[in-house]
């Protein structure tokens, strides 16, 4: 990735959680691609650029491993100029009425893959946010079709999650201090490894990270941020893609590896839209 900065490379958001696994229950929305090289507007991203002051913030990424349908970059992606194999393919399904470039809740879907060697560049409009600003614009009051995806928990919850929701966050007066709180609390009580145990039959991940194995990685820890901001009313998801990666001084840019795969938490704020929490790091 060549970019001015380090930025989390978000591929997949996820809403619904079973206690065991995430989906996605948004709809996939089609995105005209344009005939020449220049970028192309995602409206799903732009419809909901926020009303503070956000930099633009461009990245060109090219794909070294196995290629993948999904496309990545620093959230929210506003735009994409897309290599020519995948442009031709889809300006061929756009004139039989068809797409083959699909957006949805944010994340970029090319159904035809996108090939090792190929180069696109994506284009985010970045929020600038600091902590007195996402405290100014707390989700006091939820609009309702953001609570009904983005609140949701699983049907059995067990009490000790609740009580732990309930103990921590009710201290912390804003949705950016609960997000302090629980980070705090989860980097106290448990710790980072790739070793743990497998889920028990019928075992709830975010119960079992919290209080049996009390030990996990990026995934068992933004899934239990996650259900712990929701059970405090705040609305958050998880988001999957690519840490920064390391510095490649001869290269002047990004070098981006699977081991780098990783996730975190989003959570919406009124005004500003969806701000990244990495509670491993």
């Amino acid at each position: 990735m060549s970019a001015a900065a380090p930025a989390l490379l978000r591929g997949q958001s996820f809403d619904h959680f079973d206690g065991r696994r995430w989906t996605n229950t948004a709809a996939l929305e089609a995105l005209s691609v344009r005939s020449d090289n220049a970028f192309s507007a995602v409206p799903e991203a732009t419809r909901s650029i926020p009303s503070v002051a956000t930099d633009s913030f461009f990245q060109s990424i090219t794909v070294v491993g196995e290629g993948t349908e999904l496309v990545f970059g620093a959230a929210p992606i506003t735009a994409v100029a897309l290599p020519d194999s995948v442009r031709r393919i889809a300006l061929d399904a756009q004139r039989q009425g068809e797409h083959v470039i699909k957006i949805r809740d944010g994340d970029l879907l090319t159904l035809t893959g996108m090939p090792r060697g190929e180069a696109y560049q994506v284009v985010s409009t970045r929020p600038l946010v600091t902590a007195e600003l996402l405290r100014a614009h707390d989700p006091a009051a939820v609009p309702a079709e953001i609570a009904r995806r983005y609140l949701q928990v699983p049907t059995l919850v067990s009490t000790r999650v609740r009580a732990l929701a309930r103990t921590v966050g009710s201290a912390a007066p804003t949705a950016y201090d609960k997000v302090l709180a629980f980070e705090k609390w989860m980097g106290s009580h448990t710790r980072y490894t790739l070793q743990i145990p497998p889920l028990r039959p019928g075992g709830d991940t975010v119960d079992q990270f919290l209080f049996v194995d009390r030990k996990g990685f990026c995934q068992q820890i933004a899934s239990s941020l996650t259900e712990l901001l929701r059970l405090e009313g705040v609305p958050a998801r998880i988001a999957t893609g690519f840490a920064p990666g390391r510095w490649d001084d001869r290269a002047r840019a990004f070098d981006v590896r699977e081991r780098d795969a990783h996730a975190w938490v989003e959570v919406w704020f009124p005004g500003v839209g969806w701000q990244g929490f990495d509670p491993t790091a």
